[in-house]
């Protein structure tokens, strides 16, 4: 097994069991890092590793956003202006020591603004931070792994996450959508959490 170790401002990455982006443009695929003396720093994942450069055959990635204020580590996938997509993955809830920290969000390009975010509340519910309600009342729990499914329109920016089995509340939009897995902390988020994702496909 080889392992891949990116780190900037705060926020780690490790990259573990190669295996290959199952359904994914590794071109359109980006790491973005964000803490307080670094606002935005990207490794673009491509086939050969080389300065901020991360190998781009990796099929489970560690995310570990370290409590800093805004502190993240995210994983962007590609863009899509029309039609229907889904983005699935397991996340395993390697480490929680706070709350209100996001592990997955869809992204509009045309209003520069998430339609979805989901994130662990104070209480340990994951829930959508546009508009506040649970994913069934489903709390994580520290070495548990959950099955994410997002199912969006990049036409309408219609967004319907469920985690665990558990829907989440439907939200909408400007269209021209993407999605970013990882760990990173919302403007009223406090501590730490480490992420696991593995099994991702994207179409």
């Amino acid at each position: 097994m080889k392992t891949v170790m990116v780190s900037v401002c705060t926020a780690v990455l490790m990259a573990a069991s190669m295996g290959a982006f199952a359904s994914t443009d590794g071109q359109n695929i980006d790491l973005e890092y964000k803490g307080n003396k670094c606002e935005k720093c990207w490794a673009k994942l491509s086939n050969s590793a080389s300065g901020t450069n991360a190998t781009a055959s990796s099929d489970t990635i560690y995310f570990h956003s370290d409590g800093e204020a805004h502190a993240r580590a995210e994983l962007r996938f590609k863009t899509f202006t029309s039609g229907s997509h889904s983005f699935t993955g397991d996340v395993q809830i390697v480490s929680l020591n706070g709350s209100r920290i996001q592990i997955i969000q869809t992204f509009s390009e045309a209003s520069g603004k998430p339609n979805s975010q989901i994130a662990i509340d104070t209480d340990g519910s994951f829930y959508e931070v546009q508009g506040g309600g649970t994913c069934g009342g489903l709390k994580a729990k520290q070495g548990s792994t959950y099955p994410v499914t997002v199912k969006y329109d990049s036409g309408s920016g219609k967004v319907q996450t469920t985690v665990g089995g558990k829907s989440c509340p439907t939200v909408g939009g400007s269209g021209k959508l993407y999605t970013k897995i990882g760990a990173y902390r919302t403007n009223s988020g406090t501590g730490s959490l480490t992420t696991k994702w593995s099994n991702w496909t994207l179409k």
